[in-house]
């Protein structure tokens, strides 16, 4: 029975060719590669989101909030959860604003 062979595709498509490491998939190359991939994917996760939301009091803070948290999610620096819940903030903000101009 021949050596396993690392299971990588290439870019342009073609398999790695080296020889896998024992009881793996992939090469020590490769194998090293998607633990570094998977260690920084868990501390940008675990990352906190590096701003506070001031004073919601007009809507241009609430808009410049907006787009604070709307660049930790395109970085990937905030968790899911705090985004949503920063963002159901800055709505129930924006709409008590709204209501008090209104009146």
């Amino acid at each position: 029975m021949p050596d396993p062979t690392c299971d990588h595709l290439k870019e342009d498509g073609v398999r790695c060719g080296s020889p896998a490491l024992h009881g793996e998939k992939y090469c020590r190359f490769h194998t090293r590669q998607l633990f570094a991939a998977y260690y920084w994917a868990r501390a940008r996760r675990r990352s906190t989101c590096p701003f506070e939301l001031p004073p919601l009091d007009d809507f241009r803070t609430i808009n410049h909030s907006l787009w604070q948290v709307a660049n930790a999610m395109a970085s990937n620096t905030i968790a899911r959860r705090r985004a949503n819940a920063m963002l159901s903030v800055l709505r129930m903000a924006s709409a008590e604003l709204r209501r008090s101009l209104k009146e």
